[in-house]
């Protein structure tokens, strides 16, 4: 099981409480790909960009969770300075959290668009990476993934023992 969701929500606290805002909800997508899925399309953060009225600023526990292309996050801080909303990276690795404010400037946005194509690069290397192990294993007949396929001349009889030990 992750610990993945746990982490990114104490980032999203302690970046809220360090720059005076309180956390009023949360949009939890799991199992949701950033990288095939526009912020605009998940469900439950979905919901919330379509009532920005209820709210200052969306925080992020890094710029990958909220987008995996450029395209997205393009589309992402449009929206938010025609709604005049800010956009908050925890970005726990630096030493400041990412503020994108509506009236940001091009440098901030430019640093943005960086991270997102950051995120972007390493979604496609990592999808390589992992098309490539998975034609390896085929090739070598292996299994890459998920539980074990039963293969075999009768696989729809399978026999077993229960036993306790004496």
């Amino acid at each position: 099981m992750t610990t993945s969701p746990g982490r990114q929500r104490t980032t999203i606290q302690l970046c809220a409480q360090r720059l005076g805002f309180t956390l009023i909800a949360e949009a939890s997508d799991l199992g949701v790909s950033a990288r095939t899925m526009s912020p605009f399309e998940r469900p439950s953060l979905s919901a919330w960009l379509r009532r920005p009225d209820e709210y200052e600023a969306i925080v992020w526990s890094h710029v990958d969770r909220a987008v995996r292309s450029v395209a997205h996050m393009s589309e992402l801080i449009e929206w938010s300075r025609q709604r005049s909303k800010t956009l908050i990276f925890g970005m726990p690795e630096e030493r400041q959290p990412l503020v994108i404010t509506p009236q940001a400037n091009s440098d901030a946005i430019r640093h943005c668009m960086k991270l997102a194509y950051a995120a972007e690069q390493e979604t496609r290397a990592i999808s390589a990476r992992l098309t490539s192990a998975h034609a390896v294993l085929r090739a070598t007949g292996r299994y890459g993934g998920g539980r074990e396929r039963l293969t075999g001349p009768d696989t729809s009889r399978l026999t077993f023992t229960i036993g306790s030990r004496p």
